[in-house]
């Protein structure tokens, strides 16, 4: 936690608030993150298992603050993380909407932090990709105003290739993904290599537009006007017709 020197007082008093909040029992398994970290990084095994274990790790610290890290546990999630980390990797298309980042999916986000490489195009705003996971590799494709950073065909060879080799990779599109993109063709390279894919959409730049002409654009009457005559409530027609037929 840190101001970058803006307020250091203040920042040492988050700290030790966020001291008092936190369990007790979590220096010992900070101690075993650091008796473990270089039997894990000296293990031979895949980035991908390594970050699994980690996960794992942290789960298990909060679900049980109180337990004492003992060998076999390092045993017993190692060889999870290093049995789900053979699992084949994914595609998941993401759409980065209007650009606002504020308007991003909770998918969206789970999948920008869980991804391993990121493909985004030059229509992302780069404040989306700060919601990306730190580790994360992000490689720019699609076409540019000058030239092509990357041709379809290409891009849809290199997410299949990287799906292949076990990473998550996300390909993040501005607006949506099945709208002026070529959504289409990277599912059906995906399914056609075998290769697991998901579709988050987008917010796109219609609806965000329309919700902020609707807050400056709401009439004050409470109900809208149509065809000159003021619209009535569902219960108010129901009788007016009921009176109708009686008549």
């Amino acid at each position: 936690i840190s101001t970058e020197g803006a307020a250091p007082v203040f920042a040492q008093a988050i700290r030790a608030k966020l001291e008092t909040m936190l369990p007790r029992g979590f220096a010992r398994w900070a101690d075993a993150a650091r008796r473990w970290r270089k039997w894990v990084q000296s293990a031979g095994v895949s980035s991908t298992a390594r970050r699994r274990f980690w996960q794992l790790f942290a789960a298990c610290a909060m679900n049980h603050p109180g337990h004492e890290p003992a060998q076999g546990d390092f045993d017993a999630l190692f060889e999870i993380a290093k049995g789900q980390a053979a699992e084949a990797g994914a595609v998941t298309l993401v759409g980065a909407g209007a650009g606002d980042p504020e308007l991003l999916t909770l998918r969206a986000l789970r999948a920008l932090q869980a991804a391993d490489i990121i493909l985004v195009d030059e229509l992302v705003s780069p404040d989306i990709l700060d919601f990306a996971r730190r580790e994360a590799k992000k490689m720019l494709v699609g076409t540019t105003g000058d030239g092509s950073a990357c041709e379809q065909d290409e891009m849809n060879t290199l997410m299949v290739a990287l799906a292949k080799a076990g990473r998550r990779v996300v390909r993040l599109t501005g607006g949506e993904v099945t709208t002026f993109g070529r959504g289409g063709e990277e599912i059906a390279a995906c399914r056609a290599a075998g290769i697991a894919v998901e579709i988050v959409p987008g917010i796109g730049a219609a609806e965000a537009a329309a919700a902020r002409l609707l807050l400056g654009a709401i009439p004050e009457t409470p109900l809208p006007v149509c065809c000159g005559s003021p619209a009535a409530p569902p219960g108010d027609r129901a009788r007016a017709m009921r009176s109708t037929d009686r008549g």
